[in-house]
């Protein structure tokens, strides 16, 4: 891993070797009683809740485990768009959804729990990426392995229902998906439909899929909101080669303008971290 990604590991390896910075704590040997194949510990150094933890992982299996979790990715994806700046996020959501929203962008992660007040046991969802302008909304949900569903779709629509009722109608209302390879089919093969037909959906479909009680109630109590959005959210899919081909694009747009070369290390250090990921699909160079 090169750039400036590289300090985000080195930074993750110091938590993994000092977990007493995570709010744990070893429990020494001296503490232990053994009996044939059990070991006992006081109750005061368990918890009062919940289970123990021991490492499962050590050296370069941890790695190799570590380097192909979606939410360590997700943690570079959401510090570069966090330091990037409002109109840049703009520009580079245009060229990886094709359709240009303009305008300067707002970034929201795990706060939009408290932006629309939801319960704090409420496990509704939090967005790969979420952005807001004047004039768009845009989502981004980001996939190496997992799956996606109808389920997770009606989260998102119920996401832009809450933004909308919030601040107001917008002109562009995209979700875009990324997968490691056939991107249109993988998303028709999870949610029954391509892309172009979510606005020939049922809303019915929508809240039927919906395991969350608390997104059903929301989407049944605001049917006519949801038909709505559903006939002009602009649904799409990307490969991870795709997005790659894209910041590599506006590095070199960035590079022969001579424009702010703290942008263009921005995104080599995102660029590095997708062709670096043993599950994008992205060819080794």
């Amino acid at each position: 891993m090169g750039g400036w990604t590289k300090f985000y590991w080195d930074a993750l390896e110091q938590l993994y070797w000092s977990p007493q910075y995570l709010g744990l704590k070893s429990i020494p040997r001296r503490y232990w009683e053994s009996d044939g194949d059990r070991v006992s510990i006081p109750r005061e150094m368990t918890n009062t809740s919940g289970p123990l933890y021991r490492r499962i992982r050590f050296g370069e299996e941890y790695w190799g485990y570590a380097k192909r979790q979606e939410e360590l990715f997700n943690h570079i994806f959401d510090l570069t768009f966090a330091i990037m700046p409002p109109t840049e996020i703009g520009h580079l959501l245009g060229k990886l959804t094709g359709t240009d929203p303009g305008g300067a962008f707002e970034t929201f992660g795990r706060e939009i729990r408290a932006r629309y007040r939801w319960p704090k046991v409420a496990n509704i969802t939090t967005p790969d990426g979420f952005f807001v302008s004047d004039s768009a909304i845009v989502s981004l949900e980001l996939k190496f392995g997992a799956i996606t569903s109808l389920d997770q779709l009606g989260k998102y629509l119920a996401l832009f229902i809450h933004e909308e009722r919030m601040t107001g109608r917008r002109e562009h209302l995209l979700l875009h998906y990324v997968f490691p390879k056939d991107a249109e089919n993988a998303l028709a093969k999870y949610f029954g439909f391509a892309a172009r037909d979510l606005a020939k959906q049922s809303p019915e479909t929508i809240i039927g899929a919906a395991d969350n009680r608390l997104v059903k109630d929301f989407l049944v109590e605001n049917r006519s909101e949801l038909e709505d959005v559903m006939g002009r959210v602009r649904l799409g899919a990307s490969n991870w080669l795709e997005v790659s081909e894209q910041i590599a694009l506006r590095i070199e747009e960035l590079e022969g303008q001579g424009r702010d070369p703290t942008l263009a290390r921005l995104l080599e250090g995102l660029h590095s971290a997708i062709q670096d990921h043993p599950l994008s699909g992205v060819p080794e160079k």
